[in-house]
């Protein structure tokens, strides 16, 4: 059975139809009204500014975290060293008194011979 080319042109001539009416109907769905576009825009401007305030509001939150434990830990270091400070003047105190206590004793020790020597 062979077509007559006025069947085959037929054929081409209603491939190009549907072709350009699926096109057509493709850009009527595409094509928004301007209004609808910009609301669209409007939702996705806004959901980026609440993203952009969130991802501020957590950064902001981890430094001042960082900052709380920055500070305990510098407040710990300097309590700690303030207990070596006062345990090494402790003992300093300790032996300055021992250290003061022998010399009294030797210069008691050197006073009584002296008076026990002719």
């Amino acid at each position: 059975m062979s077509t007559s080319p006025s069947t085959g042109s037929f054929v081409s001539l209603l491939s190009a139809c549907l072709l350009l009416t699926s096109r057509k109907q493709a850009v009527t769905k595409m094509a928004k009204p301007l209004s609808e576009q910009l609301a669209d825009l409007s939702v996705r401007a806004q959901k980026a500014k609440d993203t952009l305030a969130a991802a501020q509001k957590e950064t902001h939150d981890k430094i001042m975290s960082r900052w709380e434990q920055a500070r305990f830990d510098a407040t710990a270091t300097t309590e700690k060293v303030n207990q070596q400070i006062q345990s090494v003047g402790d003992g300093v105190a300790m032996d300055w008194n021992g250290r003061k206590a022998k010399i009294a004793a030797d210069m008691d020790a050197l006073a009584e011979e002296a008076r026990r020597a002719p």
